[in-house]
């Protein structure tokens, strides 16, 4: 209630704020009133109820007594149980009492015994409360005192009943039965006075309550009748002042009307106006809505010290003949500057009292009055407003209006600064998007193009006008950066350097680099993005060349431990080879010896696939892969060319964990920096650490902090050599930078490998100590890959099967040893070593064939256009292609034009089976 009257006080006028305060009086009288009549009547209804069960109680005592005195006489028990029959009603009030006198009232119990007593359910509830909230009452007091002397009276009672039954029924002496007889009569007496008294006591108590009730309702209605004068004279005085302030209000109103009317005219044509136009209209406002002679406008520099006069109104200039300056600090201002210094509207009725006053120079019209306003923005004071020589004195609505004038100049200026602005930083962008050969552009969620620069012409060949609103970004990038641009959208992120494919107008692919940043809505909700792209398809095509010649001279540093690994298993084949020759009956020892020529061919094969995973120039892409599997082949590689005295350990924490890259990479970056440590201790010798494992990078001050939290795959290689410089530490990540001796290293290295992290997102970092060793670390960001069982056949399973197989291939001893194995596995074979004349008999009865298994690199025509030819004829017949290295063929290529399995060389008859086993239906046997 405060808060409602605090409420209306500081809206309203004190008049209304008092008669308000009255008719909440008024209410709380009148609910106070209502309280007491509410009490009132529930007083009177309990004493009513409780006169009425002080009958009820009177009746059974009476009964009783009447009951014992007919078994006195009669010695009839039915009197003697009617008897006891109306003692169970005064028990009841008994119980009744007792439950209502203890300090935690039994409501449930009371409720029993004023049911027992005989009184009405609807009765009880206003008795309880009578006693509950009465009994210290000194009327309800004594009520309740007589009502516990007249239960004591009825406990006597009972103990007569008792005797007079004993007597009665054993020595039946009369002279005793009738001294007992006399005793019920005396407490018959006591109990019917005692009825008497309770009567009384409870009768002079309601008539008490009804006096009181009476004379406050006499007060309260007295004071009704006071306060309804009151508030009548207040509602007459009230009329008279609102009258007065309707016609303030309409005056006030029509001034409003006026400003409101005469700025909205201004702020339409505002763009026609100069600033100083604009300021020169907006004063002749002010002055016309004070109602004011003269006027001016000055405006504040931004260093808050400078002041410059902008205008005056007209009759101000007419009026004044001296020279003032236009520009100087607001310290020499006079007292009508002080609505800046006090941010606040200021106002001199007195000007010429006015303590402060300067005063005014020779020809400067006369001042009478004055008054000023600030105009703030953006928490400084950019404008004062000021009028003066009004008729009479500037009241509250003046210095309203004048404040109003000001903050609407202000926000005219601003925004007529603002589009100027806005303007010159529209055509400084446009020319700058213009003159960058970028393509710069913006794109929705659904990759509309919403703009496009000038510059797609010369990056996809487009111009801006075929692509906004006709054709999609997702159309030229592809569906796989469709997909990255997605995960970019839904997290809402910058992207930096996302580099992707894209299609030109001409058809072929080029090669882009982007970044962008989000759109987002006033909810804050990702709706496009902005983003800058650029032709980086030459530069690309350098970095894998340089790539590739550093890959190559890694080659030529392996090549020494390549060659020795390559003569001892050549030793092995032959050494092993002439013993099976000269056995001629021991077959046990003939199978060791294959068994070992078996064994050194695998090595050969394992370490020439090694070397060409090493060296294959592709456009691999980056995908999900371990990279366990990797530094074990790796490992395994260096062993060759490493010099016996340098050991190198791998330490594999992390054995299944992804991370997004291709095999080459890894195997580069593993290489070189592996060899790299072999130069450094291939004097002294020592040890190479290869460590995978799987750490959490968290935002503490130990983590690196280039890299956002989360999870990667660190890659650790050192060792304990000689350690770098620190003074080379800055530059060893340059392309061409080496501390090798001439004709020992190009300084490729340390650039390519850097070159590949950064391509793969990840982050390399170096520690090295003098005389300790140096350790390189790769942190790979880790992903989380979903792999399916994939059922392949046993290397000791070997398939069984009929049917016609042509084998092709320029190499007739491998001609001659797949055509055994097909043989043994129970198929009949044509073999050719010319594939014009496989070709040529395959067309001469194409249906004659259920497989075909040939070489790629063949004389006249390869493998794959042999194939092409085929499956042109018969495009269901099954085709393996075998291959022992080639830089034009891909699993990919073969699949797409229909080749159904791919063999590298050497091809063992497991290999063959499984093959055979994919592409054929066959059973399989064990061999």
């Amino acid at each position: 209630m405060k808060t409602i009257l605090h409420y209306l006080r500081r809206k309203y006028d004190t008049n209304l704020y008092r008669i308000v305060q009255i008719i909440v009086l008024i209410i709380a009288i009148v609910m106070t009133l209502f309280t007491v009549y509410y009490v009132t009547l529930s007083v009177e209804d309990g004493v009513r109820n409780y006169i009425r069960a002080e009958g009820l109680w009177a009746k059974a005592q009476k009964d009783a007594v009447i009951s014992l005195e007919h078994y006195i006489q009669n010695h009839d028990q039915s009197e003697l149980q009617s008897f006891n029959e109306s003692i169970k009603v005064i028990k009841g009030y008994k119980t009744a009492r007792l439950a209502l006198s203890r300090e935690t009232v039994d409501i449930m119990a009371a409720r029993q015994g004023f049911l027992a007593g005989g009184t009405r359910p609807v009765e009880i509830d206003s008795m309880i409360n009578l006693f509950v909230n009465f009994q210290g009452f000194s009327y309800m007091e004594q009520a309740i005192e007589i009502w516990a002397l007249a239960d004591y009276e009825i406990e006597n009672l009972e103990h007569l009943a008792d005797a007079i039954n004993k007597e009665t029924t054993t020595s039946k002496n009369k002279t005793h039965i009738q001294s007992l007889h006399d005793k019920v009569s005396e407490i018959n007496s006591k109990l019917n006075h005692l009825e008497h008294q309770f009567s009384d006591i409870l009768g002079e108590g309601a008539r008490w309550i009804h006096r009181v009730s009476l004379f406050a309702f006499g007060i309260i209605s007295f004071i009704l009748i006071f306060l309804g004068l009151v508030i009548s004279r207040k509602i007459l005085q009230q009329v008279s002042d609102y009258n007065i302030q309707l016609d303030a209000n309409k005056n006030y109103r029509n001034i409003n009307e006026l400003r409101l009317k005469k700025l909205l005219e201004l702020s339409r044509k505002s763009n026609l106006y100069s600033e100083k136009e604009l300021c020169g209209f907006a004063l002749d406002i002010a002055v016309e809505v004070t109602n004011s002679k003269e006027g001016y406008l000055h405006i504040l520099n931004e260093n808050q010290k400078d002041i410059t006069l902008v205008t005056w109104n007209r009759t101000a200039l007419e009026n004044c003949t001296a020279a003032t300056d236009s520009h100087y600090p607001i310290d020499h201002a006079g007292i009508w500057a002080d609505s800046a210094r006090l941010r606040k509207v200021v106002v001199h009725n007195d000007y010429r009292n006015a303590p402060g006053r300067k005063g005014v120079p020779d020809g400067h019209f006369p001042i009478t009055r004055h008054m000023s306003a600030p105009g703030i923005y953006d928490n400084k004071v950019n404008i004062i407003v000021g009028v003066g020589n009004k008729l009479n004195d500037y009241d509250e609505q003046d210095k309203r209006q004048l404040e109003l004038v000001a903050d609407e100049i202000q926000k005219l200026i601003n925004r007529k600064r603002l589009d100027q602005a806005l303007r010159e930083s529209s055509n400084r962008f446009f020319d700058i998007v213009n003159l960058t050969s970028d393509m710069i552009c913006e794109i929705d969620l659904k990759g509309n193009l919403s703009y496009v620069s000038i510059g797609v012409q010369k990056v996809l060949g487009y111009l801006p006008e075929d692509l906004i609103g006709r054709k999609s970004c997702f159309d030229l990038i592809g569906q796989d950066s469709y997909r990255k641009y997605r995960y970019y959208t839904r997290a809402g992120k910058k992207f930096y350097n996302f580099n992707h494919f894209a299609t030109h107008k001409d058809g072929h692919e080029i090669y882009m680099e982007s970044s962008g940043s989000p759109v987002f809505d006033h909810q804050g909700k990702v709706v496009g993005f902005r983003c800058s792209s650029h032709d980086v398809s030459e530069k690309r095509e350098l970095e894998m060349q340089l790539r590739q010649a550093q890959k190559m001279e890694s080659i030529g540093t392996l090549t020494g431990g390549i060659a020795h690994d390559f003569n001892n298993i050549l030793g092995s084949i032959l050494g092993y080879n002439e013993l099976a020759m000269e056995e001629d009956n021991d077959k046990a020892k003939i199978k060791s010896y294959l068994e070992q020529i078996q064994i050194a061919g695998n090595r050969a094969k394992n370490l020439v696939s090694q070397l060409l995973s090493f060296s294959r120039q592709t456009k691999e892409e980056n995908r999900p892969m371990k990279v366990a599997p990797l530094i074990k082949e790796s490992a395994k590689l260096l062993r060759s060319s490493v010099p016996a005295n340098i050991a190198i350990d791998t330490v594999i924490k992390e054995p299944d964990c992804f991370i997004i890259g291709n095999p080459t990479g890894i195997h580069q970056i593993i290489i070189n920096l592996c060899s790299n440590a072999s130069s450094a201790l291939e004097e002294t010798g020592g040890i190479i650490d290869i460590t995978l494992e799987s750490i959490l990078i968290t935002n503490e001050p130990s983590h690196i902090k280039s890299l956002a939290p989360g999870r990667y795959v660190c890659l650790k290689i050192s060792d304990n050599g000689p350690g770098i410089h620190h003074k080379h530490l800055d530059k060893i990540f340059d392309p061409f930078f080496t501390t090798k001796d001439v004709g020992k290293g190009t300084g490729l290295g340390l650039s390519v490998v850097h070159g590949i992290v950064k391509s793969y997102g990840g982050q390399i970092t170096v520690k090295t100590e003098l005389g300790v060793g140096t350790v390189f670390c790769i942190y790979f960001k880790q992903v989380y890959v979903d792999i399916e069982e994939v059922t392949t056949f046993g290397n000791q399973d070997i398939i069984s099967g009929a049917g016609t197989v042509m084998l092709v291939d320029d190499e007739q001893t491998l001609v001659n040893l797949m055509a055994m194995q097909l043989s043994s596995m129970g198929f009949n074979s044509l073999s050719f070593t010319d594939p014009l004349e496989a070709l040529a008999r395959f067309k001469e009865d194409p249906d004659k064939f259920d497989l075909v298994i040939s070489d790629q690199a063949m004389p006249n025509i390869t493998g794959l256009d042999m194939a092409r030819t085929i499956l042109s004829i018969r495009p269901e017949l099954p085709i393996i292609l075998c291959t022992g290295f080639s830089q034009t063929l891909t699993k990919e290529k073969a699949t797409e034009i229909g080749v159904r399995e791919m063999l590298i060389k050497p091809i063992s008859k497991s290999d063959l089976s499984k093959a055979i086993g994919r592409v054929l239906p066959v059973k399989k046997i064990s061999s």
